[in-house]
């Protein structure tokens, strides 16, 4: 099983790499992209979690 402070740390590592050399203006443009990415996945994973309890309800 996967730590929760293992991922935190690998995600603020991942951070930091994207980060480097990088503008704040940059910067901002891709945590939008990673924010939006992130509720975009968040959204499928709802949707088909609820379709799964429909079909499981539906045998």
């Amino acid at each position: 099983m996967i730590c929760g402070e293992s991922v935190a740390a690998g995600i603020t590592a991942i951070a930091a790499t994207i980060s480097s050399g990088r503008s704040a203006e940059k910067i901002a443009v891709l945590a939008a992209i990673f924010v939006h990415l992130g509720d975009t996945l968040e959204t499928i994973s709802v949707f088909r979690a609820k379709q799964e309890q429909c079909t499981e309800k539906s045998r």
